[in-house]
């Protein structure tokens, strides 16, 4: 697994765009509407590592199916968090 910087763009599991988006989205990098990791052996990476750039990015809502303990974490409004690996991280 490699570690992210702040020029990483991550890949999700799984993206959620709106149709707007995906029209703006040709011409302008947007931030997904909602993005999904499953999480397995990845779990602290997902949370740390891709939740602070998801974050920094605008994602506006990020889950993490947790496979090892069979929990849905749902993490909302991105916020500056000079505490988190990328300056952003979710208020909830």
């Amino acid at each position: 697994m490699c570690c992210a910087s702040s020029y990483s763009e991550p890949e999700p599991d799984f993206a959620i765009v709106g149709r707007e988006a995906v029209v703006k989205a040709r011409r302008h990098k947007i931030p997904a509407d909602l993005v999904i990791e499953v999480a397995q052996t990845s779990l602290r990476y997902d949370r740390d590592e891709k939740g602070s750039l998801y974050a920094r990015m605008g994602v506006r809502e990020y889950w993490i199916l947790n496979v090892v303990d069979r929990v849905l974490e749902l993490h909302l409004e991105p916020v500056a968090d000079d505490q988190a690996r990328f300056g952003f991280s979710y208020g909830r």
